[in-house]
């Protein structure tokens, strides 16, 4: 329950394993800013929604795990992200670098590891 960032609006940098990075602006809800939790949800909510919309929009669609042959990485697909390597059950978030723009908003860089 604890507050970890005391803005209310931030901006997501979601990058890995994209190729087509985007920033995504999240709002908590609450007035007072981010918990560890509401985070961790937020942040789980957009790649869960990334990844979704990537699946949606590719022509090559991800090939199922049980019929990958070698490394059992994810393919590429070619969808909204360009999605590659990893499925998203292999992610793992370990860090947040926490920026400021040009304009005031708090940019978090997402450190997400495979």
């Amino acid at each position: 329950d604890e507050i970890v960032i005391s803005q209310t609006n931030v901006i997501l940098l979601i990058d890995y394993p994209l190729e087509n990075a985007v920033e995504i602006k999240i709002v908590s809800n609450n007035p007072d800013g981010f918990t560890r939790k509401e985070l961790a949800q937020k942040i789980s909510d957009e790649y869960n929604r990334i990844y979704k919309e990537e699946e949606e929009s590719a022509k090559t669609k991800t090939t199922p795990i049980e019929e990958r042959q070698g490394l059992i990485n994810r393919n590429k697909t070619d969808g909204k992200y360009g999605i590659w390597g990893h499925d998203i059950d292999d992610l793992d978030l370990s860090a947040i670098i926490l920026s400021k723009t040009e304009n005031g908003e708090l940019k978090l860089e997402l450190i997400v590891e495979s």
